[in-house]
């Protein structure tokens, strides 16, 4: 990414289509990432960078209780932000639990050097939410689990969900 996308698109167009998942999901859905888009109808913040996004939205609205990590911030678009810090700070003070930098070994240093971060019970409670309990399943056992299962059901069910509005909408 090398610049901010930003989608215009109201609320209620935003929350009817691209939050089903969520909805869907529910307890499944241990962990999300949200993306560097500004949704400016919303909120002048990137997603990722946003109280707005991830405190009334996702945690209070959608009741989302897992991890949010927030998208690469050695991204160009997320430059917007500030230099590295800034922006680690700032994903953090939005409601991010865990930071990814992946592009900049210098910022890494530069943010670990200067973080403010606290562990809490609550993120060692989501974080546990996460970690591999017991042996990882072989991509057959994987596709015998029942989670698993549900997961697959609902994005199919979604995606044609989506195949037959955009066809009904192709059609007129």
């Amino acid at each position: 990414h090398v610049e901010l996308p930003v989608d215009d698109r109201p609320l209620s167009d935003i929350r009817s289509n691209d939050e089903v998942p969520y909805k869907s999901l529910g307890v499944l859905l241990t962990s999300v990432m949200p993306a560097h888009v500004t949704y400016s109808q919303v909120d002048s913040a990137p997603a990722g960078f946003s109280k707005k996004w991830l405190q009334e939205e996702l945690r209070t609205r959608l009741g989302f209780t897992g991890l949010i990590f927030s998208d690469d911030l050695s991204m160009k678009g997320a430059a917007e932000i500030g230099e590295i810090t800034a922006r680690s700070d700032a994903a953090f003070a939005a409601g991010c639990d865990m930071i990814l930098i992946c592009n900049d070994p210098d910022g890494v240093q530069q943010v670990l050097a200067n973080q403010r971060w606290i562990r809490t019970k609550l993120f060692d409670e989501r974080l546990a939410r996460i970690l591999p309990r017991g042996k990882f399943p072989s991509r057959d056992g994987l596709e015998l689990n029942a989670n698993y299962k549900t997961c697959v059901e609902m994005i199919e069910a979604f995606n044609a969900e989506l195949n037959q509005k955009a066809e009904t909408a192709a059609a007129f």
